[in-house]
């Protein structure tokens, strides 16, 4: 999927932070109907069907709470903390929006990061470390749990995981001093991320690790 143009790519960035610093407000409802409009210009891929893993092609939002028991969810954010203030999160631009992402990849293409046999070298660097704990803590719940959940809502015993990472959202904590040598585009905070496809996934499951959004004031997810 593609936008039109760079300028397309710079009003879809302008207006998503105009929704989110104006939500609840005319400017800010307007500035959702805005992005709804450049998406629908975007160019859709279409997955043929002989390659869906399921006939059924209706859409389908269902709700899991509770996923991670408290203790699991205070160690991950814990362990993110942490990682954050390392500057471990990556900072490459994001495709959606060109915004650095500010992720964490656990589970590329069905497979943990790291692993013993493959990063020998790396089995005592502290990143490496982080990095497995959380693969470690993540996994029992979403391949007993979540996974046999997503099974059974698309009717489908072969869909499995294939991307997992984390994001963080919010305003950057970093001192004056290593702000001064970050790049611009590195110091530039991520409140959200604009509409888009995930072109290659047939579901798309979305994790809060906090309660921001339980009041409704912040970590709003919509669709129009």
């Amino acid at each position: 999927h593609e936008y039109e143009s760079m300028d397309d790519v710079r009003a879809v960035r302008s207006y998503t932070k105009l929704a989110i610093v104006e939500r609840g407000t005319p400017t800010g409802l307007r500035a959702l109907e805005i992005l709804s409009f450049l998406s629908a210009r975007r160019t859709p891929f279409l997955v043929p069907d002989n390659q869906s893993p399921c006939n059924d092609h209706k859409r389908i939002i269902s709700s899991l709470t509770n996923l991670f028991p408290v203790p699991v969810t205070r160690r991950l954010t814990d362990i993110v903390e942490h990682v954050e203030r390392n500057g471990w999160l990556s900072t490459n631009p994001d495709s959606v929006d060109g915004i650095p992402s500010f992720h964490l990849n656990l589970i590329t293409n069905g497979n943990p990061k790291y692993t013993d046999e493959d990063n020998e070298g790396l089995t005592t660097s502290e990143y490496y470390s982080c990095v497995k704990e959380l693969v470690t803590l993540v996994t029992p719940y979403l391949y007993e749990q979540l996974l046999p959940r997503v099974q059974s809502l698309v009717n489908s015993s072969t869909v499995s995981i294939s991307e997992v990472f984390i994001r963080r959202y919010g305003d950057n904590d970093d001192d004056e001093e290593k702000e001064e040598e970050q790049e611009e585009e590195e110091r530039q905070p991520r409140y959200g991320i604009s509409a888009h496809y995930d072109v290659t996934s047939l579901v798309t499951s979305v994790i809060a690790l906090d309660d921001v959004a339980s009041t409704g004031r912040s970590g709003f997810y919509t669709v129009l």
